[in-house]
């Protein structure tokens, strides 16, 4: 529910830090920024549960790692993004090859793990059907049955602006909390970032993440040292027409660009 650059800041700095991790398919030590930082949270944790099908090095810290099956040892259904697509469809892969070793899906070690601390669990049923809550949402959403899927991929109306709530969002009120509780924290630290910002600058003026040269869009292009050497003389900008007719502004208009060492 927070952005994963909070991660470290959740079992480092809070007084009731975060003390359970299970990392699902993921390598968070290195795609999440502050290595150091994070390799010393997750070295705090009392438990770190790794699920995936590589090794990395988020796993080399775990103290167990289990082994889901792959892509080519589970069902399958796209689900994500299908009520907001240009052109939504709906795909059912079987599994083609039976799980090596004693390799399980993933929601499989998820509900078992749930068993194991004494909450309720799919498993707890005569019959799991993993696909119930994706039942509900295809044949609500879009009026197509998990089984037709078996054979062929199914094309979808294209959503109608307008109804995405009332035909996608499947909570029992029929809303969505943009701005949930768990949110307040995270809200609080980025107006008092932003002040510091402000007030650290001293001249109204704001910089990009890791101020860098704000003509290339905060883009890694401005570090190259050729770019630092020679530096750029124009910075073409795209405008919708009613925009630029309102600014007296033509294609190929130009006009000169004063840099400095803190940007443009």
């Amino acid at each position: 529910s927070l952005p994963g650059t909070l991660m470290s800041h959740a079992v480092l700095d809070r007084d009731e830090p975060i003390r359970a991790m299970i990392v699902v398919a993921g390598n968070p030590l290195l795609s999440i920024a502050g290595q150091e930082r994070l390799r010393k949270a997750f070295e705090q944790l009392e438990l770190l549960i790794v699920i995936d099908i590589y090794p990395s090095a988020t796993a080399e810290l775990a103290h167990v790692v289990l082994p889901s099956t792959d892509m080519y040892e589970r069902d399958d259904l796209n689900v994500v993004n299908i009520g907001t697509s240009a052109q939504p469809f709906a795909q059912y892969t079987p599994a083609v090859v039976a799980p090596a070793a004693e390799r399980k899906p993933e929601w499989w070690i998820a509900h078992r793990l749930l068993q194991e601390l004494g909450l309720p669990s799919l498993l707890d049923e005569a019959a799991p059907d993993p696909w119930a809550k994706y039942r509900h949402m295809l044949r609500t959403g879009s009026g197509v049955e998990l089984e037709d899927l078996q054979e062929h991929v199914r094309v979808l109306p294209v959503p109608t602006p307008g109804e995405f709530y009332e035909r996608q969002v499947h909570t029992e009120d029929g809303r969505v909390d943009c701005c949930p509780p768990a949110f307040g924290e995270a809200l609080e630290r980025c107006d008092r970032l932003f002040d510091e910002t402000v007030a650290e600058l001293g001249d109204g003026r704001l910089r990009l993440v890791h101020r860098r040269d704000a003509w290339m869009h905060n883009s890694w292009f401005a570090n190259l040292p050729r770019m630092k050497r020679g530096g750029r003389t124009d910075n073409p900008l795209s405008m919708h027409p009613d925009d630029a007719a309102r600014l007296g502004l033509a294609g190929g208009a130009g006009s000169t660009l004063a840099q400095d060492g803190d940007g443009v």
